[in-house]
C-alpha cells in the first residue's frame, strides 16, 4: 500500500503566533511544539499542524486553506510512483525529521506526501 495514512492536518495561516495563541486558548487544543513559522496542536489521533506565510486574502490552494499531510513509507519511492501516475510536485523540502512534498489534486488543491525518518518515528 502506498499510502499508510494520515499524518497531520496542516493549516496555513497569515501569523503563526496569533493563530496557535487562539488554537490554545479559543479551543483549548495542547501545544505539542512551537518553532518559528510552526506549530503542532494535540487534536487526538491526527495532530493539527499550523504554518505561517500564507498571504492575506489570498484563497485555497494559492497560500491559505488546509492541506492533508499522507504518510508514506519511503518519500522517494512514492513520490517516483506518483509522478508516474502524471503528478506534478511543486514542493519539497527535507528536515532532520522527515523528507516531504506538496502534489495538487485535478482541482488544484495541494495535498503533501511526508515520510519521517527512522530517528523521528515518536
Amino acid at each position: 500500500m502506498l499510502i499508510h495514512g494520515v499524518d497531520m492536518v496542516l493549516v496555513m495561516v497569515t501569523d503563526t503566533a496569533r493563530s496557535v495563541a487562539w488554537y490554545r486558548d479559543v479551543l483549548e487544543l495542547p501545544v505539542r511544539f512551537h518553532h518559528g513559522d510552526f506549530a503542532i496542536l494535540e487534536t487526538g489521533d491526527i495532530p493539527l499542524a499550523l504554518h505561517g506565510g500564507a498571504e492575506a486574502g489570498a484563497g485555497a490552494p494559492q497560500g491559505r486553506g488546509t492541506i492533508a499531510v499522507l504518510r508514506v513509507e519511503d518519500y522517494a519511492e512514492a513520490k517516483a510512483t506518483l509522478e508516474s501516475r502524471g503528478c506534478t510536485f511543486v514542493f519539497e523540502n527535507e528536515t532532520p525529521q522527515a523528507r516531504f512534498g506538496t502534489l495538487l489534486d485535478p482541482d488544484g488543491n495541494p495535498l503533501q506526501i511526508l515520510s519521517r525518518k527512522p530517528s523521528a518515528q515518536a
